[in-house]
C-alpha cells in the first residue's frame, strides 16, 4: 500500500484540501480502500473517506497536524503523522 499526498494550502483559517492517492507498488489504484484523517491535537476529531476508481480519497479540513491511516483488504494497514 502506496500512500501519495498532495496538499493545498492558504494562509488563513480557511479549509486546505487534503488529497491522497492509494496504489500498489505496480501502480494500479487501490479501489476501496478506507482512509482515516485524525487530528493530532484532538483525537475524537476523525474523518473518514473511501477511494474511488483512480484510488483516490479527498478532504477538505481545516490547517492542522493530522494522522493518516489508510486500510484495505489484503494489505497492512498504513499510518503517516
Amino acid at each position: 500500500l502506496l500512500l501519495f499526498l498532495f496538499t493545498t494550502f492558504k494562509l488563513s483559517a480557511q479549509k486546505t484540501n487534503i488529497i491522497i492517492k492509494l496504489t500498489e507498488a505496480n501502480k494500479q489504484p487501490i479501489i476501496g480502500a478506507t482512509v482515516k484523517l485524525i487530528n493530532r491535537s484532538d483525537s475524537t476529531k476523525v474523518l473518514y473517506n473511501t477511494a474511488d476508481t483512480a484510488g483516490v480519497v479527498k478532504f477538505s479540513v481545516l490547517p492542522t497536524q493530522y494522522i493518516i491511516r489508510a486500510s484495505s483488504i489484503g494489505f497492512k494497514t498504513l499510518e503517516k503523522g
